[in-house]
């Protein structure tokens, strides 16, 4: 059989469990922002042009991540499957080796590496970015036409706000009556006049009210004072309550997807483009080591097919008594094998300080170095231990769970 015509066989046998699982993980991962965008559509009036423009930012930073893992499944599904049905076992009758069946692999995994690092080093950072900054938009807009007069406003989280009525030259709310509700009691505000101003680069929104009162409502305090009887002759004293005059009061309110001020005041690494990641990392603050740990972890994100494709190999070829369910077992577990460990590496250089040499790249360094000697044993048809014990350990689980069924 010619080398070319195998080839094509291979990828097209792998490319098919490859796409299909990137079209499925993405939907998954994109579910909970599908959810947030049908929201905005229903319940907040957001047009479909918006809905659109969100929808795309949303993709590139999942995909960043699904690609690697259908590439995983594609070949542990792929090649699972010729296993199974000893086409695996014919090729090599033939002389065919797994160095030749690797080629395809090869090259699907670089294709995923080339893709995978388009979309973590420029795609990823530019949806993050794009993402907040559309939504913010829609939400500040959507709060200033929401301040109407003489109407009872729900646009902001725990709290309900009315305006008798409002300047349409200076855009201020006149009247303005605010009931909010806060982890230590009620909070309600009245003021003369009020203002919402937007801050695109910090991305906040800021209510400013002018002259009026605080009456807060103090739940602890209140409830100490129920429990507690009142001394003989005494009255007790009204701290539970407590009115509180002002000039100026801002307060921020919380809207759908809008940072607090401590979320906008952080660096948020993973919105950086490389360059300003780059100038960032240079340090030995919090904000450099998360510049720093995320820099790494996209540099060695593209790696990650290439490490998938030398352990996928031999576990795809050698776990053929098990069935071709078993591929999709062991591709999940590889995965989040690989996910706790980037993200343990993530943790130890972003909070702890560790070097990224001895957390990231040592890694990698690590699995290359295991899926490499894998590869060797299987090249030379020699039994791999683990691979045969978990390849027992799941046909073993298999019967029992049928005999389970059928009991």
């Amino acid at each position: 059989m010619p080398s070319t015509l195998i080839n094509r066989y291979l990828l097209r046998e792998l490319a098919t469990p490859t796409l299909l699982g990137l079209l499925v993980f993405t939907l998954v991962l994109i579910a909970g922002r599908m959810v947030q965008l049908a929201d905005l559509v229903i319940n907040k009036g957001v047009s479909f042009g918006d809905i659109a423009t969100l929808l795309v930012a949303t993709l590139p930073p999942f995909l960043s991540i699904s690609i690697p893992l259908a590439f995983l499944m594609g070949i542990m599904l792929g090649m699972g499957r010729l296993s199974a049905d000893n086409e695996i076992i014919a090729l090599k009758t033939a002389g065919i080796g797994l160095s030749r069946l690797a080629r395809p692999v090869i090259i699907l995994a670089l294709a995923s590496s080339i893709v995978t690092a388009l979309m973590s080093w420029w795609l990823a950072p530019w949806g993050n970015r794009t993402f907040r900054t559309t939504l913010f938009d829609i939400t500040s807009s959507k709060a200033s036409v929401a301040l109407q007069p003489q109407t009872f406003v729900k646009q902001f989280d725990n709290m309900v706000f009315y305006a008798d009525g409002v300047d349409p030259r200076s855009g201020e709310v006149l009247g303005v009556f605010i009931v909010e509700n806060q982890e230590r009691g009620i909070l309600t505000i009245t003021a003369e006049r009020g203002k919402l101003t937007t801050d695109p680069e910090q991305q906040l929104i800021t209510l400013s009210l002018y002259n009026g009162h605080l009456h807060r409502e103090n739940r602890e305090t209140a409830d100490k004072a129920k429990v507690k009887p009142a001394a003989k002759g005494k009255d007790q004293p009204g701290d539970s309550y407590q009115v509180i005059r002002f000039s100026r009061y801002d307060i921020r309110p919380a809207i759908a997807a809008t940072p607090t001020d401590k979320e906008a005041a952080e660096a948020k690494p993973k919105d950086l483009g490389l360059a300003e990641l780059l100038s960032q990392a240079d340090g030995s603050d919090r904000k450099n080591t998360l510049a720093r740990a995320e820099l790494h972890r996209r540099f060695c994100t593209p790696l990650a097919p290439l490490v998938f494709a030398l352990l996928a190999l031999p576990f795809s070829t050698h776990l053929s008594r098990s069935g071709r369910g078993s591929g999709f077992i062991f591709g999940m577990a590889i995965y989040l094998a690989y996910h706790f460990l980037i993200s343990l590496a993530e943790t130890l250089t972003g909070e702890a300080g560790f070097s990224p040499v001895y957390s990231f790249w040592l890694i990698h360094a690590a699995l290359a170095g295991a899926g490499l000697y894998l590869v060797r044993l299987a090249n030379l048809e020699r039994p791999i231990p683990l691979l045969v014990w978990l390849d027992i350990l799941v046909v073993k689980t298999t019967l029992l769970l049928k005999r389970h069924v059928h009991s």
